[in-house]
């Protein structure tokens, strides 16, 4: 009965959206097809592009850090954008506790019918379930000189468009962009680094003589916080070509990680270097906390982290007057390319994404106020707020966030800049892409970042770009829950020798019996469909 109810309340709103969608400044119905009409004539149809016009954007909030105050249209920084865009926005907040807690409140509103103007959420599991509900973009966008920004950092990316597009191969999302664009990069103590008389190890062989050495030093060599996948996809996923354990693409076909010699080889590398204690042996149990603490104490040589944590833990490293620093360095190489290749690294794409109301009145204006945010300008008001506020230019014209900005603003001594369009992150939003990577306020993070850059480190994860139909992910979800749960037990025993690794084939065995091909043919087909193929 349970089931039957769930089924009923899901059909109900997809029911109630595509019938009861309205803008709350809406004036008509929006046609979604342009015609005969060109871009640049769709968007004009709508009116002067100068119009100044108020709209209404709904997002949950939800997660730690963040405050309702910050949502409005008053703050320094909203201002501002109205200032330069002529769009103001009014919003919507719903505090929504946990991200699932969020996500029902998102689909209680969508089948309410009221739909706002904008509205921000996840986009993989929540706006693409309601395609038609969101304006095409690209029937405005798509080489109308009107929107220079958004045709180069979303129109015109492959992997993005992959990500966006929905099945009529319309564009219909304005995505939050990651400001970063590197791989969860390995982190080193460059000052233990220098006492071996050690430089950067790229291949196999130089990181296993650097962790000896840090072993031996009386260091934990490698430290992964996220259990497993810091070994397989972190440490060792450039040498065995950014193979993971479950499925991943290669030269356009779809894999499942084990089957491949080349996975097998590395658990017996990871079998061989943890009982060597080059891995650490707490390695199953990782807490976030006990390992960033490890870290600052100086107890670790090596890990893995985004290039934010090199500022972080050097800004700590100085507060307690040590003298360790980090560094942050590539993957490791592939014995088989040369290649020194990542595909963990930040999408293009994060979790939250807008919608524009299909039946909004102007949706050109509306994509006017994203276009600014996309450009140089745009770019350093979203990402560090109003100069003299919340930011200062250094000898060298970059950009710095004041210090004092963040304790000034909790003390209630200076307004919160921005409100904020994603998770804010010392003071940031993130809704840019990463088309100013020299902007970084931090040389360290800076140079972590133009190495993952100017080295082509970054391999595409094509897996990301799939999405399932509702009846293919009803079939993978048993298939994959059986898989994970006996793949990660078996792994874990092979690593820390609780298996002989003379078991394998009977591993293997066993996991081509429990419907892998099923599951590697749904997302093959799955995945022709999203590249048109």
């Amino acid at each position: 009965m349970k089931t039957i109810c769930s089924v009923l309340f899901t059909s109900l709103i997809f029911v109630a959206v595509f019938m009861g969608c309205k803008g709350r400044n809406s004036t008509a119905e929006v046609s979604q097809s342009s015609g005969e009409k060109s871009p640049v004539e769709t968007a004009l149809a709508f009116g002067d592009s100068n119009t100044p016009v108020t709209a209404t954007i709904w997002t949950a909030m939800y997660g730690s850090g963040q405050r309702t105050e910050w949502y409005s249209p008053e703050s320094p920084g909203m201002k501002r954008l109205e200032e330069k865009t002529g769009v103001r926005l009014n919003w919507q907040v719903v505090a929504g506790g946990t991200t699932n807690q969020a996500y029902e409140l998102f689909n209680l509103m969508m089948a309410s019918g009221d739909v706002p103007d904008i509205v921000m959420i996840n986009i993989q599991s929540q706006l693409k379930r309601y395609p038609q509900a969101w304006f095409p973009l690209d029937t405005i966008a798509k080489g109308n000189p009107r929107y220079p920004n958004f045709n180069k950092y979303v129109l015109e990316d492959e992997l993005l468009q992959t990500l966006l597009n929905d099945e009529e191969g319309h564009e219909r999302y304005v995505p939050c962009l990651a400001t970063r664009r590197q791989g969860d990069i390995l982190l080193l103590r460059r000052d233990l680094l220098e006492k071996y008389g050690e430089k950067e190890p790229v291949t196999l062989e130089d990181w296993h003589r650097v962790l000896t050495k840090a072993r031996a030093d009386g260091k934990r060599p490698y430290v992964t916080r996220y259990g497993r996948d810091g070994i397989f996809r972190r440490l060792l996923g450039g040498y065995i070509d950014c193979i993971h354990e479950d499925y991943f693409v290669e030269d356009g076909k779809v894999k499942y990680g084990i089957l491949d010699s080349r996975f097998k080889e590395a658990v017996e590398i990871a079998r061989q270097w943890y009982s060597e204690g080059l891995i650490d042996r707490e390695y199953p149990t990782t807490e976030v906390t006990r390992w960033w603490e490890g870290v600052l104490r100086g107890e670790v040589f090596a890990t893995h982290d985004n290039t934010t944590r090199i500022r972080s833990a050097d800004q700590e490293f100085i507060t307690q007057g040590v003298p360790y620093r980090m560094v942050g360095v590539g993957p490791m190489q592939s014995p088989r390319t040369g290649l020194r290749r990542t595909d963990n690294h930040y999408p293009k794409i994060r979790e939250r994404s807008v919608g524009i109301n299909v039946r909004t009145a102007r949706p050109d204006r509306l994509l006017d106020f994203f276009e600014y945010c996309y450009s140089e300008e745009g770019f350093i008001l979203m990402n560090y707020g109003i100069e003299g506020l919340s930011f200062f230019y250094d000898e060298n014209g970059n950009p710095v966030s004041d210090p004092e900005y963040g304790p000034r603003v909790e003390r209630g001594e200076l307004p919160h800049v921005l409100t904020t369009l994603d998770m804010p992150k010392n003071q940031r939003n993130e809704l840019l892409t990463d088309f100013l990577l020299d902007r970084e306020d931090h040389t360290l993070v800076r140079e972590a970042t133009t190495l993952y850059t100017n080295n082509d480190f970054i391999q595409e994860n094509w897996m990301n770009s799939i999405v399932l139909t509702e009846d293919e992910r009803n079939v993978l979800s048993p298939i994959n829950t059986e898989l994970d749960t006996y793949r990660s037990e078996w792994l874990d025993k092979f690593i820390i020798g609780a298996e002989p690794m003379s078991k394998w084939d009977d591993f293997i065995a066993q996991i081509q019996r429990m419907n892998v091909q099923q599951g590697i043919d749904i997302y093959q087909t799955a995945l022709n469909r999203t590249l048109g193929k």
